[in-house]
């Protein structure tokens, strides 16, 4: 993570940061947590997470006005992980990574009765959708703007298969298509997910469950 002031007059920051739980995590370095901007400087800091964690942060600006927060002050950062949990289909079924296969490139992805497992844990992070193993809900290259197009798990990459728009309870791919069930099994655990072009029915309608 990065933070830069770049306001005109002198601003005082606090870092804090915490895991995904919200607990205080380790603390930050020594002059990363904490400083302050005078007029017209542009000052930086940064902090590079541990692998293997996340860690969410909290910039709190203060001006010398006492003006609070980031109203006028502009703010670089890559935010972490927005944890999603489960994502529930139409038919009342969860987002399911299949479990043999889970920490597999091509894993198969499903749906199956909830169960708040890790094959159904998804983090919505910078329009990704990672399964917890690690895994990016992908579609098919090759046939990613054909309806029927599998929907599987894969390494993550940052392609346009890997990018995902959640809205008014639809998930929309990067190329336009929609995260869709299997009409005929929506109902059926292992019932397969796939995308199609967005047309507003239950087997493309999700939710989101913390």
């Amino acid at each position: 993570m990065s933070w830069t002031d770049t306001a005109s007059e002198t601003v005082f920051w606090d870092v804090e940061m915490t895991d995904e739980t919200g607990q205080t995590a380790e603390a930050l370095p020594a002059g990363a947590g904490r400083g302050d901007t005078g007029v017209g400087l542009r000052v930086s800091n940064s902090y590079t997470v541990p692998g293997g964690v996340t860690r969410c942060f909290r910039v709190k600006a203060r001006t010398e006005r006492g003006t609070q927060g980031c109203l006028s002050e502009k703010w670089s950062n890559r935010a972490c992980a927005t944890t999603v949990g489960s994502i529930r289909g139409g038919a009342g079924l969860c987002l399911d990574a299949d479990a043999a296969a889970q920490t597999t490139n091509g894993g198969k992805v499903q749906v199956w009765d909830c169960n708040d497992t890790t094959q159904q844990h998804w983090n919505v992070d910078n329009k990704t959708l990672r399964s917890g193993a690690g895994k990016c809900l992908d579609v098919d290259a090759a046939t990613q703007t054909a309806n029927g197009a599998k929907v599987q798990v894969w390494d993550c990459n940052g392609s346009q298969q890997q990018k995902w728009t959640v809205q008014n309870g639809t998930i929309r791919s990067g190329a336009g298509k929609c995260l869709d069930v299997d009409a005929a099994t929506q109902r059926q655990n292992g019932a397969k997910v796939q995308v199609w072009d967005c047309n507003g029915t239950l087997q493309q309608t999700w939710n989101q469950t913390p």
